[in-house]
């Protein structure tokens, strides 16, 4: 059984892999005189760039809905657990992981749509150059990239994440405190009421 460490260092490679060869694809072979090093301006002569483009966008896609996914079971999972398991501890950390997903998925759901953005923007845009006007089509054309920078406001979303999750601990903390009978009394009553 792979380890966390081992994991990410598969996926590191992976995304390598993917960012030197979708590179070599669209660029090699091509004299890059001219080129503007924006994606948005490819040399001339490159006549994969747009897809490379398309195949970049069908894998953030691709990532969003696996993490929308991952998201979805550990939500799942922690409800059976609050529903078959009546452990304290069992609980507390199963309400902490599904917390801690929501913040790990949420983050990387809007990283890669500020990306999937740019990236999609950028197809849709050349798609329809002879169609624009070509003031408009320069003036537009370099600000898409730009959407990647909203990145930059991850920390606004994790100072917010982490204010909601110490929250949440605090009222979890009170309800499980606070209650006056333990557990196997809470057991009994539990069974009386599904014998109603």
């Amino acid at each position: 059984m792979p380890t966390g460490n081992s994991i990410s260092i598969i996926l590191l490679v992976i995304q390598l892999i993917l960012a030197v060869g979708t590179h070599l694809y669209g660029f090699l072979g091509v004299p890059l005189a001219g080129y503007v090093p924006m994606c948005t301006y490819p040399p001339k002569l490159n006549s994969n760039f747009d897809l490379i483009n398309e195949f970049r966008t069908f894998v953030m896609v691709l990532c969003i809905g696996i993490t929308l996914v991952i998201l979805y079971f550990s939500v799942k999972t922690e409800r059976l657990i609050h529903q078959r398991s009546y452990d304290t501890r069992t609980r507390y950390t199963a309400f902490e992981n599904m917390n801690t997903s929501k913040s790990v998925c949420t983050l990387i759901v809007i990283q890669f749509s500020s990306i999937l953005i740019s990236s999609f923007g950028v197809t849709i845009i050349r798609k329809f150059e002879p169609v624009i006007p070509q003031e408009i089509f320069h003036t537009i054309i370099p600000f898409l990239p730009g959407v990647t920078y909203a990145n930059l406001c991850l920390p606004v979303v994790i100072y917010y994440r982490t204010i909601q999750a110490i929250r949440r601990r605090k009222t979890r903390i009170v309800t499980i405190t606070s209650a006056s009978a333990d557990v196997e009394s809470h057991i009994k009553w539990l069974n009386e009421t599904w014998r109603m």
